[in-house]
């Protein structure tokens, strides 16, 4: 039976001992108490986690999103911009709807609602992937008696009716008639505030996010191994303490350690990054000169499509590519390195010591990250051999240029000869 103890304060805190279980809580008033008491007994009896008042008493949906937010940031994974975008969202168009009422139906009219807002099947499938983690976070989390069957068949019936499905992959390359053009209306700017003609090299020339680019500091760019660390690398798992390092290379048209060099120039003691801009700006300025100069379906995006398809047009190898990139899954390559061929472009000439010294860093970094990659790969083997070498092998690598080409060092293949039949004339042992 449970007892009920006043405390100092005027409250009073009511304690289950039943069944090998203790559990307390604390009240205002004596008949909350009472009740909470009773409640906690009959779940004791039935086998199941008496839940904390706290928990029991959130009947809304705006509640389990606080309940979500709240746990997360007690754990130091405080949701990012996008997923609190969302979650802000959310709060406006279901926060007020009773956990009873989150079914089926209701899921699938906020669903439609959406689509004729203008939300695409990529954007409502994520805002579903999300009501589905808040409601499973308090399921799990803390016991909260609610049914997530009720998302899952939302979800199959708005994929049936086409408003939930994946995004459309882009094959979009600018040609060089068009960085030539956006080159000219950039440097034909008085005074310009972002020097976006610079900008569109380097992301060209080592295939960083917009984001990534306006991100890294001096601290991060170590000249005399040419290397560049990208911290908090975007990853769709971990992204926090994901850093990774890659090496600035003079293989797609542009070199990325004379562009870094040329941003010491302007260099400040107020901000330490190496383009002490803001990243949106740059999105803003791009977009806005691609629709002055009529160039249609051009995304500061597809320069880093462009500089990954110079990777292979360089001819390197797909996991020598992932390490400039980082990327990590097949579908990337897809779209940034198998893409059409352009009439008219010719095919990129591998600078030697371009190829030779991403030969050489390749033995710096961390190919843990590739694991998936290589794996999926039948050239997992020469990665791993290639990145062993040392720098003898990449002077010597060097040294076997052939008209500003060069080849990597292939794997010697050993012919392995039969071995002789011990056995005798035919029937014999």
């Amino acid at each position: 039976m449970a007892a009920f103890v006043r405390l100092p304060s005027g409250s009073w805190r009511a304690v289950v001992r039943r069944k090998r279980r203790y559990i307390s809580e604390t009240f205002k008033r004596k008949e909350g108490a009472r009740t909470w008491a009773l409640d906690a007994e009959r779940q004791i009896d039935q086998g199941t986690a008496p839940m904390p008042s706290r928990v029991k008493g959130m009947k809304t949906f705006d509640h389990l999103i606080d309940l979500h937010i709240a746990d997360m940031k007690a754990v130091g994974r405080a949701p990012g911009r996008t997923k609190t975008a969302t979650l802000a969202m959310l709060r406006r168009e279901l926060g007020k709807q009773p956990m009873i009422d989150m079914d089926r139906e209701r899921l699938i009219k906020f669903g439609r609602d959406r689509a004729t807002q203008g939300a695409g099947p990529v954007t409502v499938s994520m805002d579903i992937g999300v009501i589905k983690l808040v409601i499973s976070h308090a399921a799990a989390v803390h016991g909260l008696l609610v049914s997530m069957e009720q998302v899952d068949l939302a979800r199959i019936a708005l994929k049936r009716l086409g408003l939930v499905g994946k995004s459309n992959e882009r094959d979009r390359r600018p040609t060089e008639e068009e960085l030539q053009r956006l080159s000219r209306h950039f440097d034909g700017i008085t005074r310009p505030s972002i020097p976006m003609t610079r900008v569109m090299q380097f992301a060209i020339a080592t295939a960083m996010r917009q984001e990534e680019i306006f991100r890294v500091t001096w601290d991060d760019y170590n000249p005399r191994t040419k290397m560049l660390v990208i911290r908090d690398r975007k990853d769709p798992r971990e992204k926090k303490g994901n850093h990774q390092r890659i090496p600035l290379l003079d293989i797609s048209g542009h070199n990325a350690v004379a562009l870094t060099e040329d941003q010491s120039a302007i260099r400040s003691n107020e901000d330490d990054r190496i383009f002490p801009h803001n990243h949106k700006s740059a999105g803003t300025a791009f977009t806005r000169a691609c629709g002055m100069l009529g160039i249609i379906d051009l995304h500061f995006h597809d320069l880093r499509h462009e500089g990954t398809s110079r990777l292979f047009e360089a001819r390197l190898e797909i996991q020598q590519a992932a390490l400039v990139t980082a990327g990590r899954f097949p579908n990337c390559w897809g779209r940034c390195g198998v893409l059409p061929a352009r009439r008219g472009r010719t095919r990129l000439q591998a600078r030697p010591q371009g190829k030779a010294f991403l030969l050489h860093q390749m033995s710096h970094l961390d190919l843990s990250n590739f694991t998936k990659l290589t794996r999926l790969t039948k050239l997992s083997s020469t990665l791993i051999l290639e990145a062993e070498r040392t720098d003898h092998a990449a002077r010597k690598a060097c040294t076997t240029a052939d008209q500003g080409q060069v080849r990597f060092p292939r794997q010697e293949r050993r012919r392995v000869r039969p071995v002789a039949s011990q056995a005798g004339p035919r029937g014999e042992r």
